[in-house]
């Protein structure tokens, strides 16, 4: 048996995470996850990322919605952790929508967290196809791709590959199956419906996928999953303060940025 290291994870539809706080706060704090993905988090600009996190244990991530009330999306990661945003090309502003890396010693995951409304009109046909046309370009040829959400589609089977024939679902269904993503969730999470997702380029990755309790007054079921990686590759998530303080730094202020800024301007 190979030594592994799990990294464990928590998929929540909030339907509004600023009244849910003290949850939140007993799952980031009291529990053993270290990834913690909110949908419908119903934040805006006047509810600062700090109140999520008040002992800032977590680098926090969030795309909310600004044109109107509901959805948005928000991520929290251990800070043991090394993550690095990927920032999007701004045509794609609108999309509740946002990507980074995790990177875990020399081991590095590209996850997508995104939300999609439940609607079926022009208008959602149009989000559909921007949405894929954003997730396809930043689509990883390298690492590991996870995209965790609520894409609110009760009739497509992700499982199996098949849906309604219709444009907004074939749209979505065939980027699914042109790169090659499996679906982890397999249980419903809303009713007799599977509406949050796990999708990944790589199902071995997942040692555990299962449901939880909703959280708070929640009508979604929460997905709690672990992922299992190369203990040689991990920077465990119990590491002391000591033992962070130990870790080599590089001598920034001594770098010949000419030199740099040289470099990168001769890379496209």
């Amino acid at each position: 048996m190979t030594n592994s290291s799990n990294i464990c994870g928590y998929l929540i539809n909030a339907r509004s995470i600023a009244n849910k706080l003290s949850d939140l706060h007993y799952l980031l704090y009291n529990t053993v996850f270290d990834m913690c993905f909110i949908t419908e988090t119903w934040l805006h600009d006047g509810i600062s990322s700090g109140v999520l996190d008040p002992k800032c244990e977590f680098t926090v991530l969030r795309k909310d919605r600004t044109m109107s009330k509901g959805g948005g999306v928000c991520a929290l990661v251990k800070k043991c952790y090394r993550v690095v945003p990927i920032n999007f090309h701004p045509d794609y502003d609108d999309l509740e929508m946002f990507c980074f890396d995790l990177i875990v010693g020399n081991t590095r995951l590209r996850f997508f967290v995104l939300y999609r409304a439940p609607s079926y009109d022009s208008e959602a046909l149009s989000y559909v196809c921007k949405l894929v046309e954003c997730s396809s370009r930043f689509h990883s040829l390298k690492y590991p791709n996870i995209i965790l959400g609520d894409i609110n589609f009760p009739k497509l089977n992700l499982i199996n590959y098949c849906g309604p024939s219709d444009s907004i679902h074939q749209k979505f269904l065939s980027f699914v199956i042109q790169f090659i993503y499996h679906q982890m969730v397999t249980f419903a999470t809303r009713a007799s419906n599977i509406l949050d997702i796990i999708l990944t380029t790589y199902g071995s990755l997942f040692s555990i996928v299962a449901p939880d309790l909703p959280l708070g007054t929640s009508d979604h079921s929460s997905v709690r999953f672990e992922l299992s990686l190369p203990a040689n590759c991990v920077l465990g998530p119990s590491m002391s303060s000591e033992s962070l303080s130990s870790v080599s730094k590089f001598k920034w202020y001594d770098g010949d940025f000419d030199a740099i800024g040289s470099f990168s301007s001769s890379v496209d």
